[in-house]
């Protein structure tokens, strides 16, 4: 059921209410307003609604493609420059977007299914993705957020979707690439005197 919105003079009424100490349900029952439009009108209800959603849109992004592709792009500031990056780019190698990257590699189409068995060779054992029941890593949503971003090309051929990397994919693939030869060749002291030298 659908009911009118509330009034201003109906909205100030239920804050002076709530401000005085009343209980929402005594002030629905007294002003006749379903209680959930009592709730709605109550501003500190609305605070934290807002800061809840605001908690969220700042998890989304940094948990999610946003926040690995700006940590991409200060790895390639740092690689280009010749500094020390191997703690970054530990935490960039290991996780989704650059798994998916990595496990699809320039010049090559693949369907979903041959997808995730290259995931799972490229994660080494390690729960970077959730298992779906066939106990394969969960990628379909990654994968079609590189694909919103242009780093993923889809391609139908009759029934069938087959992935390959854009351009601007293949150039992350080379960067993701160049960081772990330098993570693998070295200890931390070996790479720094041959930034040095």
């Amino acid at each position: 059921m659908k009911y009118p919105k509330l009034t201003e003079r109906e909205t100030e009424e239920i804050i002076k209410l709530l401000e005085k100490g009343l209980p929402r349900k005594r002030i629905s029952a007294m002003l006749g307003i379903p209680y959930h439009q009592v709730i709605e009108a109550d501003p500190e209800n609305r605070r934290r609604i807002r800061e809840k959603q605001r908690l969220y849109q700042k998890q989304l992004k940094y948990g999610g493609i946003d926040y690995y592709l700006e940590i991409f792009r200060e790895i390639s500031l740092l690689s280009k420059n010749n500094t020390h990056f191997e703690d970054s780019a530990r935490s960039f190698l290991k996780n989704p977007y650059s798994i998916i990257i990595m496990s699809i590699e320039p010049d090559r189409e693949l369907k979903l299914k041959t997808i995730k068995k290259c995931v799972e060779e490229e994660c080494n054992g390690e729960d970077v993705f959730e298992r779906d029941s066939y106990d394969y890593p969960k990628v379909t949503g990654h994968l079609r957020r590189l694909v919103d971003r242009g780093l993923v090309e889809c391609k139908r051929y009759g029934n069938t979707n087959v992935y390959a990397l854009s351009e601007k994919g293949e150039e992350i693939y080379r960067t993701i690439k160049e960081c772990s030869d330098h993570i693998l060749t070295g200890s931390p002291e070996e790479i720094m005197a041959s930034i040095e030298n």
